[in-house]
């Protein structure tokens, strides 16, 4: 049998170190393998939401919940968009700052926090009890308005990628919608 010298005083089979080699190499691939799954699968880990946010896309569908017919909405909602400017800022204090507005107009602007908890993102803005005030006064008016209390996040081609869905019930007809926005970062 054919031996490795190492020093003077040992000495190892060769089909030793080349077993032990190939079962290193084995157990590297695995968990190379292994970690490039993990990465493909959890990618909030590996990139931050903090940072300032434009909004790029948007799409909305809309689904009739008595007939099941569902009608894209984008088509009517991408030209408004356009003539939008969306941003959104998240910062590493967990305070975020949002701003609306036609291109060449005032933007409006609402601050608050937000916490991350995994892919949901939860946000409580200065604005929130004129929204449920708002949401209020629709029901009033015979229009039940149940927005969400969290968004779920992801990203995707290094944009951020925002998901929500709402219900809307006006005069015994329930619709159900379908939120994705797209932002890049700016």
């Amino acid at each position: 049998m054919t031996s490795y010298s190492i020093g003077s005083e040992f000495s190892v089979p060769i089909n030793i170190i080349y077993s032990t080699n190939k079962t290193i190499m084995i157990r590297t691939a695995a968990l190379l393998a292994i970690t490039c799954i993990l990465s493909a699968t959890t990618p909030l880990h590996s990139q931050s939401i903090v940072g300032s946010w434009t909004q790029t896309d948007i799409k909305e569908t809309m689904t009739d919940k008595s007939t099941g017919k569902t009608t894209d909405m984008a088509k009517m909602l991408k030209p408004m968009l356009q003539m939008m400017e969306n941003h959104i800022t998240f910062n590493a204090d967990h305070t975020v700052i949002s701003t609306s507005g036609f291109k060449g107009s005032a933007a409006e602007t609402d601050k608050g926090t937000y916490t991350l908890e995994g892919n949901k993102l939860i946000m409580h803005t200065d604005k929130e009890e004129q929204y449920k005030a708002e949401e209020r006064h629709l029901k009033g008016n015979s229009m039940d308005v149940k927005l969400p209390n969290f968004v779920t996040i992801e990203f995707r081609g290094g944009n951020l990628i925002m998901r929500y869905s709402s219900d809307v019930t006006e005069e015994g007809t329930t619709r159900h919608f379908d939120f994705e926005m797209t932002y890049s970062r700016r």
